[in-house]
């Protein structure tokens, strides 16, 4: 097992990401911890689809000898269709330029840590290349838990759509 004795921590912007179901979903959330929320209390009115911006972002650790990225968003292989449902703004903020801040590139990720497989912490794990995807950190081990790699590759029918092939 490895000892950490020093690193260095960077929050990494993946991009905007609209929540489909924020004002359905954070009221029955915070209803079942037994709170109420209130139009007023909602940072960012709904656009006419009901989302409102998320920031989606990832966690950057650095020694002298790793760069270790912990979850690394929605990615930018999506096509037209996957884009708008989900309303995706990579232009403004994106993981490259997000790296870039912090004076490191994905080529230089020695670890991808994955919390779970959904697509929005681990969809950045590869790159469209014409009709074949990539993966996205080449020199680096990508670490997920055993047992939600199997729940993932065994599907169920709620949590499917959060699920992508690749």
């Amino acid at each position: 097992m490895s000892v950490v004795t020093s690193m260095a921590v960077s929050w990494t912007e993946t991009g905007l990401v609209p929540d489909p179901v924020i004002r359905s979903g954070i009221r029955r959330l915070l209803e079942s911890k037994r709170r109420e929320i209130h139009a007023d209390d909602i940072e960012y009115a709904a656009d006419e689809l009901n989302r409102i911006p998320l920031h989606a972002r990832c966690l950057l650790l650095e020694s002298a000898d790793r760069r270790i990225l912990i979850d690394n968003g929605i990615g930018t292989k999506q096509d037209a269709k996957f884009r708008k449902i989900y309303g995706m703004d990579d232009e403004t903020m994106n993981l490259d330029a997000s790296l870039a801040t912090v004076g490191t590139h994905r080529s230089e990720i020695t670890d991808v840590i994955l919390t779970h497989l959904h697509f929005d912490h681990c969809g950045g794990s590869t790159l469209r290349n014409g009709d074949k995807l990539d993966i996205a950190f080449p020199r680096a081990t990508f670490h997920v838990q055993r047992r939600h790699w199997d729940w993932a590759l065994e599907g169920n029918v709620r949590e499917k759509a959060s699920f992508l092939p690749e």
